[in-house]
């Protein structure tokens, strides 16, 4: 042991055969807790909200949580619940440095180490998007967003219909970061997840979207209609052709307007005697 854990040991030790009381109420509106399962087996201090330095889970940060760690430590006392919650320095271990640093904090007023959660700004897509695809085809989908945090950033995570499915590691704050997703027809709800290296967790408004089927791009015409005369000449026996019309469709067929051979034969002979009757007619004017 250096000489630092003598003198947190010693100092400890003293303050537990004098009395003296230090004690720094944890604060109460700025507080952040962690949400975290409690500890089987320590049920005189099971909960499932703690707060960092608190060992022994009295509501407050105080020599009696270094008192604890060291009894914990080196006689096999009872131990922090959740284990986090003695963890000062956030070191990841449980030793004698957590001991100093709540000694420091309560004497020195030292600041704790960060206990706020990340701030996350979410961007698109917007609340309510509605995306288009053609039939049988995904969307691929950006979500964009930024982290705000006092500490690095140790992971932010996609959550779509409350599942994870992309992670990005040692996420950069303060700037904007793109997650890109692949997904079918349908309708979701979206966050973004991030934790840092703390271990403080913090998750953004949820928003919605949808992708729906496309409506089809083709031009729609009406039907064409053709009259047809009728064989005796009566205009109210005409035949009604109608042509379909190709609402882009290339493989429909077009029904062309039918034309009897006898009628243009008949128009041609008239044709031909008026202009015979002409002939004549100039013919017999120069004699």
């Amino acid at each position: 042991m250096d000489i630092k854990g003598i003198l947190a040991v010693l100092f400890v030790l003293v303050y537990s055969i004098s009395g003296v009381a230090a004690t720094v109420n944890a604060p109460q509106n700025n507080q952040e807790v962690y949400n975290i399962a409690a500890v089987s087996g320590n049920e005189n201090y099971a909960s499932e909200n703690y707060i960092r330095g608190d060992a022994n889970a009295d509501g407050k940060i105080d020599l009696d949580d270094a008192r604890f760690l060291v009894s914990y430590i080196f006689q096999g006392g009872s131990a922090p619940n959740p284990l986090e919650a003695g963890d000062f320095d956030q070191s990841g271990t449980l030793d004698i440095s957590d001991a100093v640093a709540i000694i420091q904090y309560v004497y020195n007023n030292q600041p704790k180490p960060d206990q706020k959660a990340p701030k996350i700004t979410v961007y698109n897509p917007k609340d309510g998007k509605n995306f288009e695809v053609d039939k049988d085809e995904e969307k691929e989908v950006k979500f964009t967003f930024k982290v705000e945090d006092d500490s690095s950033i140790k992971s932010c995570s996609l959550i779509i219909d409350g599942k994870t499915k992309r992670t990005l590691s040692n996420v950069e704050r303060n700037v904007e970061k793109t997650f890109k997703y692949d997904l079918d027809k349908g309708d979701y709800d979206w966050s973004i997840k991030c934790e840092d290296a703390y271990g403080n967790v913090g998750e953004s408004e949820e928003r919605e979207f949808e992708i729906e089927e496309s409506a089809s791009n083709g031009i729609s015409y009406d039907n064409l209609n053709y009259r047809a005369p009728a064989e005796n000449g009566d205009s109210s026996g005409d035949e009604i052709i109608t042509i379909p019309a190709n609402n882009g469709n290339n493989n429909q067929p077009v029904q062309e307007p039918k034309f009897d051979l006898w009628v243009i034969a008949i128009i041609t002979f008239i044709a031909l005697i008026v202009l015979m009757i002409v002939l004549i007619v100039v013919f017999v004017r120069k004699i």
